[in-house]
């Protein structure tokens, strides 16, 4: 079988084998490159947009990216937080459509859970191929449509009212941030996997907010943040403190998550559960992940700022089981984006994206660096089923390679990430495993959208399922040898 070249991240050009298709991956090249050239003048925050969250650099602020609720290594966010606005006004933000895989624009609000106000509760969202551009623009999102056209600019306008019950009823170009009776209201803006992975904005400058006043005035920039925007603009911290995290009301169990007895069968096995909501998260994380998913259909509510684009499902992992946990599954199609692709597929895919992340505790709600994986560096084989090996790099087996047709995620070295009052680790050994899909296609029969009970994560998923098993260590896997990667 013969090998592939390495993996390419997005926006890198492949080899080719004739002029023809060198010349268009060339102009395909310098479109973007000029797309992003203008990257180093776009703010990667404002006084309005606080950010960037990302993995790769710190927020304007100095915090880490990698501790904003589990991200994603291919995404980046940035959230505006602001107070009510005036009676009679209106917000309007505009900006170009970026150069990337996915954008949204999503609305949040704040709740009450485990006797504590919770921000990060998804409240309303507009996705990329949603928005209507501007007259004379394209929608680069939309299927069919050139990707790189010059002129893509759009305007979406910010209600201070809930949702319409009925989404036939919703105002074109609208999100709906809901009244803001719990604090300050906030809008984040996510993109994914821009076609050059180093310009975290996709090519284009943060949405413009304009706030316009019942007298015709319009306020912009400085005059718009002091009017308006709330003074904390630092990143959303974890949904847990350290002792809610080590509490077994938290946890829904009387058995702490950092005891993970092994006599819970032989052998143990990752049991995937939906996230649905935020209680229902907690309660999948006791036991390490080991322990039957419930029969129960619980409400499709969101948290730990969420968005609605997404559907989610995790696992939590233990050492004591195994030092090396190996996933396989047939993997669902998706867009293909970057330099090389000019145009949106006139079909659709089966999800727009998807991802395998690492992660830590929800104390820490953090990302190891090299935790995550997308779509688009993972080998398939030819039935278009992945391999990806979970382990600490101390622990990655010498196979897992994309030369082998093998992914490798980093389980990270700080387990859950709790420390005693020295800084020692307290949890070493635990771990968290998330597989994300957005925008699946109503088509898409297996999609995780379609789980309504954790008990049929397996059953619903089917072939699709990401079958988890453990490994004593690194020589187990090894012993399987390094099958030629195989074509998609």
């Amino acid at each position: 079988m013969a090998n592939l070249p390495k993996p390419v991240a997005a926006g890198r050009l492949v080899s080719f084998s004739s002029v023809s298709s060198f010349i268009r991956l060339t102009i395909a090249a310098l479109v973007a490159a000029g797309a992003a050239s203008a990257h180093a003048a776009n703010p990667l925050s404002t006084c309005f947009w606080a950010g960037p969250i990302s993995t790769t650099q710190p927020t304007a602020l100095g915090e880490d990216g990698a501790r904003f609720l589990f991200p994603e290594e291919k995404a980046t966010y940035w959230l505006a937080r602001y107070n009510t606005l005036p009676t009679g006004s209106r917000l309007t933000l505009t900006r170009q459509y970026a150069y990337a895989r996915h954008e949204s624009l999503n609305a949040y609000k704040s709740t009450i859970a485990m006797g504590s106000p919770r921000k990060g509760m998804p409240m309303d969202a507009i996705a990329d191929y949603e928005i209507a551009p501007l007259e004379g623009s394209t929608n680069p999102y939309v299927l069919g449509n050139a990707r790189y056209a010059a002129k893509r600019l759009y305007t979406v306008t910010v209600l201070p009212v809930d949702p319409p019950a009925d989404k036939g009823a919703r105002l074109a170009n609208t999100l709906y941030v809901g009244p803001a009776t719990d604090g300050p209201s906030e809008i984040a803006l996510r993109v994914y996997a821009p076609d050059v992975e180093e310009d975290l904005l996709g090519g284009t400058a943060l949405p413009e907010p304009k706030l316009h006043l019942t007298d015709g005035s319009v306020l912009t920039g400085q005059a718009l943040c002091k009017a308006i925007s709330s003074p904390d603009q630092s990143m959303p911290k974890p949904l847990l403190t350290q002792e809610q995290w080590f509490s077994p009301i938290a946890l829904g169990s009387e058995i702490n998550t950092a005891k993970c007895p092994i006599s819970r069968g032989t052998p143990a096995t990752p049991t995937w559960r939906r996230f649905f909501n935020t209680a229902n998260s907690l309660s999948g994380t006791q036991n390490c992940g080991v322990d039957p998913a419930p029969d129960l259909a619980p409400p499709v509510q969101g948290g730990f700022y969420s968005t609605i684009h997404n559907n989610y499902i995790s696992t939590g992992l233990h050492r004591s089981f195994g030092k090396v946990v190996v996933v396989s599954g047939k993997a669902p199609s998706f867009r293909k984006t970057g330099v090389s692709q000019k145009a949106v597929g006139k079909v659709p895919t089966q999800v727009r994206y998807w991802s395998m992340c690492t992660g830590e505790g929800m104390s820490t709600t953090a990302t190891p660096k090299h935790g995550c994986v997308a779509d688009y560096q993972v080998p398939l084989d030819r039935d278009g089923r992945y391999t990806i090996v979970v382990s600490r790099a101390a622990d990655r087996p010498a196979n897992a390679t994309y030369q082998c047709g093998v992914v490798w995620l980093n389980w990270g070295d700080k387990g859950d990430g709790t420390t005693d009052g020295t800084g020692a680790l307290l949890n070493p050994d635990y771990g968290m495993l998330i597989m994300r899909q957005m925008l699946a296609d109503d088509g898409y029969a297996q999609a995780i959208k379609r789980i309504s009970k954790n008990a049929d994560v397996a059953s619903t998923m089917g072939e699709y399922y990401p079958k988890a098993e453990y490994m004593a260590s690194k020589v187990d896997f090894e012993s399987r040898g390094c099958a030629a990667k195989r074509g998609k």
